[in-house]
């Protein structure tokens, strides 16, 4: 059942589920004994990085014909839509293009800038607030962006992929770079994107198995909200939705120093 849509930006229902603040508190904790606001900076940041990146997707989708819906949720954001084939639908060449607009948005939009300003003489005369969010939204928008383009579904990369070469074939990529991509995040110390990483490439082995069963082959799935109307109404026609999710919690690295 749909969600009622908290707020639309472009025309584009959006819904931020509480958890996904709770998670991105909890990844700032590094910075706790920093200050308290620090950690603030970080979900807000957060909240701002993910959002763009999935109004890149939507932002496309619309340019295209296609409706779009915005979920933020504990492990990230997605963006849902029925990417129709033919007449009045998705390109195979428009559908990698939308699959990649999430990372081309952010970069331009939020990295370049405050890769710049990061940069830049400006920066010593700001308040720590302001360089901690400079340097958060910079180190997000070029990672985060940079790790959606791996070869993994339902990651970008992992879209473009399926598009490829096939939803089957993806999905075997997707398992064998996950593994690899873990155990380089466990030797490097990078905890958290290894364990993602995993079930990343644990989901995809279920949707193999559950299509060799005949059971629903879908790990992926999000319920888009409901642009307008009341909670627990059921969107209609947003049947064989695709995700395009964006992980929300990589590892941070060190702050600035500050």
């Amino acid at each position: 059942m749909s969600a009622r849509a908290h707020f639309k930006i472009a025309g584009i229902p959006v819904r931020v589920e509480p958890v996904f603040f709770v998670i991105a508190a909890l990844f700032g904790l590094r910075y706790i004994d920093i200050g308290v606001e620090i950690v603030l900076i970080w979900v807000a940041t957060t909240f701002v990085s993910i959002l763009v990146h999935e109004m890149g997707h939507g932002i496309a989708l619309k340019v295209f014909g296609q409706p779009s819906a915005i979920v933020l949720h504990g492990f990230g954001g997605v963006t849902v839509s029925p990417r129709r084939r033919g007449p009045g639908g998705l390109s195979r060449a428009r559908s990698i293009f939308v699959s990649l607009a999430g990372s081309l948005f952010a970069l331009a939009l939020l990295w370049l800038p405050m890769r710049t300003l990061w940069g830049s003489d400006w920066i010593f005369d700001q308040s720590r607030y302001v360089v901690y969010a400079i340097y958060f939204l910079q180190f997000q928008n070029l990672w985060w962006s940079v790790a959606n383009l791996l070869p993994i579904r339902p990651l970008d990369g992992g879209n473009v992929t399926a598009e490829l070469f096939g939803l089957d074939s993806a999905r075997r990529i997707s398992i064998g770079v996950a593994i690899a991509g873990a155990l380089y995040c466990f030797v490097n110390d990078q905890t958290y994107a290894a364990f993602f990483a995993l079930f990343l490439a644990f989901s995809n082995y279920q949707e193999i198995r559950a299509e060799q069963t005949g059971g629903a082959a879908d790990a992926f799935h999000v319920e888009p909200p409901d642009p307008g109307g009341a909670a627990g109404k059921r969107r209609r026609g947003t049947g064989n939705l695709r995700a395009v999710p964006t992980p929300s919690a990589a590892e941070a690295g060190p702050g600035p120093g500050l």
